[in-house]
């Protein structure tokens, strides 16, 4: 259960991302591009503890993959777009798979966009540009 007296939750500094993969190369890549464009980062190894991160902070954009174990990118997908709290949230879904059906379950679940591995860092950043300033965030 988060603590209300957080003060992770009211944290005003802009382009907050939650970095969720459960590979620990990874998400130190995608954590540096992003820390590099002056993000502020977080970083989960698998859906439940980025469940864990959404319920204690104010998170702007989540990138996730999407195979992991105990909870993975398309159930955190499903759980932030059913929240009244989260549900407007960005989630950019990753898949190191080629297969086209993994984009289209990625949309049909609700994800902002969708990336193959590995991502370049422009079309990371762009993406991410993109779909805070989309928010407003």
């Amino acid at each position: 259960m988060p603590n209300p007296e957080d003060p992770r939750l009211d944290d005003p500094s802009p382009g907050r991302i939650l970095v969720v993969d459960d590979d620990p190369v990874t998400r130190r890549v995608l954590s540096s591009m992003l820390e590099r464009a002056h993000y502020d980062v977080m970083a989960s190894t698998d859906g439940r503890e980025a469940w864990t991160e959404l319920a204690a902070a104010r998170i702007d954009l989540v990138i996730t993959d999407r195979e992991m174990p105990a909870m993975n990118g398309l159930e955190l997908l499903r759980a932030v777009r059913s929240s009244p709290r989260h549900g407007g949230v960005p989630v950019i879904m990753l898949t190191g798979t080629t297969l086209e059906t993994a984009g289209d379950e990625a949309d049909a679940e609700g994800a902002s966009a969708f990336l193959t591995k590995p991502v370049s860092s422009r079309e990371l950043l762009e993406t991410v540009e993109r779909l805070l300033s989309e928010t407003g965030a």
